[in-house]
């Protein structure tokens, strides 16, 4: 059992694409540490890709259908956030990510709002869609973390220790 957590865990499912993915490390050590399971997609799948509401970019693309895949295994919490700036350690101007990539939680909420699990996740609240800051560093983004948290039933003390040992590794 990771981290000392039990098989009977809620879930939380994030979804492999864009810079989620580069950053999966730092999601999955803070969600882990404070007490949720991981459930990551497995595979981009054709229906996903077919929810598309636009022509998109492919990794736009593949991330519909990485989040088809992901929605099938009913996690109980969807991490969908908006990225907004990534970390540079030089240079003196700060780093926009790419609107695609801003935009992946809302129109991925569009292509699969009809989608039964979606709907469910979103009638009680659990689709968490933070906009995080790397821009600054990384420890710029712990109030966006610690919000977070805090809508998942953890308390503030915790949620910071999770977000702090997270973003060491």
């Amino acid at each position: 059992e990771e981290l000392g957590m039990k098989a009977d865990s809620k879930t939380i499912g994030i979804n492999k694409s864009f810079l989620v993915n580069t950053y999966y490390p730092l999601y999955y050590h803070f969600f882990s540490r404070i007490g949720l399971r991981v459930l990551v997609s497995e595979l981009s799948e054709q229906e996903g890709i077919d929810r598309q509401r636009a022509p998109f970019c492919y990794p736009a693309e593949i991330s519909h259908g990485f989040s088809f895949n992901l929605l099938k295994k009913k996690p109980d919490y969807l991490f969908l956030p908006q990225l907004k700036g990534v970390y540079v350690e030089s240079g003196d101007k700060k780093s926009i990510t790419c609107p695609l990539s801003q935009g992946e939680p809302y129109y991925l909420s569009s292509a699969f709002k009809d989608l039964e699990t979606f709907r469910n996740l979103k009638a009680v609240g659990r689709i968490m869609m933070p906009v995080i800051d790397f821009s600054e560093g990384y420890e710029s983004a712990e109030n966006a973390f610690v919000s977070m948290a805090k809508k998942l039933g953890c308390r503030k003390k915790v949620a910071r220790g999770a977000f702090f040992e997270a973003i060491k590794i």
